[in-house]
């Protein structure tokens, strides 16, 4: 009995200080990239008569290939340390009674530089039934992310 604990208990942790592998954590896992970061942004085009840039910070966290950003969940590539998503259509009221709705979707798009920094775009696209009688638009900024000291 006490040789079944030993396999069962003792030796997965001594596997995995000595390895240095966490069987929890998805592989190509980098928590490095995790943290919240301080933006920049550029006003790269609009057609929107109004614009909502995306704050002065933003959280990320990487796991596997998977990336959220700014709560947002995308793609994440390993190999040139791209993260990448666009959400479904969103739909606001704006004037139910008259059966006019606006829909969005935001994209974003960022490339790490380092674990400290990253640079992309942040998209978003609007369309309104056609009560609304308002025409569709879209705006992009330019971003970059920097890791707080």
């Amino acid at each position: 009995m006490r040789r079944l604990i030993i396999y069962l208990v003792v030796l997965p942790l001594l596997m995995t200080a000595s390895c240095g592998d966490d069987p929890t954590e998805p592989e190509d896992s980098n928590p490095n990239y995790n943290g919240i970061f301080l933006i920049s942004d550029t006003l790269d085009y609009s057609s929107c008569s109004i614009t909502a840039p995306l704050g002065v910070s933003v959280d990320v966290t990487v796991v596997g290939t998977t990336i959220t950003f700014a709560g947002f969940a995308g793609i994440r590539d390993p190999v040139d340390t791209r993260g990448y998503g666009a959400t479904p259509e969103t739909t606001v009221p704006i004037d139910p009674n008259n059966n006019c709705f606006g829909y969005y979707s935001i994209t974003f798009d960022i490339t790490y530089t380092d674990v400290d920094n990253f640079y992309g775009i942040y998209h978003v696209d609007y369309r309104y039934s056609p009560e609304c009688q308002a025409p569709d638009c879209s705006y992009e900024y330019r971003i970059g992310g920097t890791r707080p000291l």
